[in-house]
């Protein structure tokens, strides 16, 4: 069984060290800062409709600074942090190392290179993650939803290795993970990115779950506004079709909390500059305006001061 770590201890990340913890892999998640270490006994982890169980099994803590070299890595962090969080173990990186990157927004290869990690394309694989999940205290999450799973796919100039790794996570059930060709999951990608435009920043101004965005009018306008605009700047996209997407997803996650509400909830940095303001940026290099997504990027930035 490979050896995995994973960077961002949030809730992505004690999922992925749970889901590979309880199918013999021994992952460690790595934390920037010492006063968590203690606060870690193993995982506590609720799959919906069960009683809670902790996970001691397989699954260790460790801080960025140890020196052992790092075999695969998980990238889980806040899409704000993960320059940072890789820059904090560029020294434990060494030239066979394999990365996933399941941040939300499209800025993971941006994050890559400002950590000044040498990594190749033929190193980096990227995901899309479908899974319900919300943290609801240090090393403790609830899985609400997971029939959606998780996308992935290694870049085009991969060798062999990448790939690999990838096929293993296909072979853990409650992951639910496919592997897809690249374009096919930018194409996914770029899809939630978008859902993740209209749902994160409304529910965190409305202080609402996902799914009672369906009831309010005025909130489908603001959303179909948001897929409108996401459509000039993805022009092979339909707004129509970005907008039943993000009517599903609010189907399916009806009963969750956003990420971005409970960032707002809990006075924590939010994700709208990978979102909503990285289409705002794409948009402006092509002088296209998006004049709702700039304001809800605004909006977002005023309750969050």
């Amino acid at each position: 069984m490979s050896r995995f770590h994973v960077v961002g201890a949030g809730a992505i990340g004690c999922l992925v060290s749970v889901l590979l913890a309880e199918n013999g892999h021994h992952v460690t998640l790595i934390v920037r800062h010492a006063d968590l270490c203690p606060l870690f006994n193993g995982i506590r982890y609720t799959k919906s409709g069960q009683q809670p169980k902790l996970i001691t099994a397989g699954v260790s803590v460790e801080l960025a600074s140890q020196t052992s070299t790092i075999e695969n890595l998980i990238i889980t962090t806040k899409a704000q942090d993960t320059t940072a969080a890789l820059t904090s173990i560029k020294h434990r990186w060494i030239p066979s190392t394999t990365a996933l990157f399941l941040e939300n927004g499209m800025a993971w290869k941006e994050s890559l290179d400002a950590s000044g990690i040498p990594a190749t394309p033929a190193n980096v694989a990227v995901g899309v993650n479908k899974h319900g999940v919300e943290r609801s205290g240090h090393f403790e999450i609830v899985h609400h939803n997971w029939e959606g799973g998780m996308d992935m796919a290694a870049m085009p100039s991969d060798q062999g290795k990448t790939v690999n790794v990838l096929k293993e996570l296909t072979t853990i059930p409650d992951m639910n993970a496919k592997l897809l060709a690249w374009d096919a999951l930018m194409d996914r990608k770029i899809e939630k990115l978008v859902v993740n435009a209209c749902i994160n920043p409304l529910t965190a101004i409305l202080k609402i779950p996902n799914g009672q965005l369906l009831d309010r009018p005025d909130a489908m306008s603001l959303m179909r506004s948001v897929c409108s605009e996401a459509a000039q700047v993805f022009d092979h996209k339909q707004a129509d079709h970005l907008f039943n997407q993000v009517q599903q997803v609010c189907r399916d996650t009806n009963h969750n909390s956003s990420s971005m509400l409970q960032d707002v909830r809990n006075a924590r940095p939010t994700e709208i500059d990978a979102i909503n303001g990285w289409l705002c940026r794409q948009a402006n290099g092509k002088n296209i305006q998006l004049p709702v997504n700039q304001t809800l990027v605004q909006l977002i930035k005023a309750m969050s001061k």
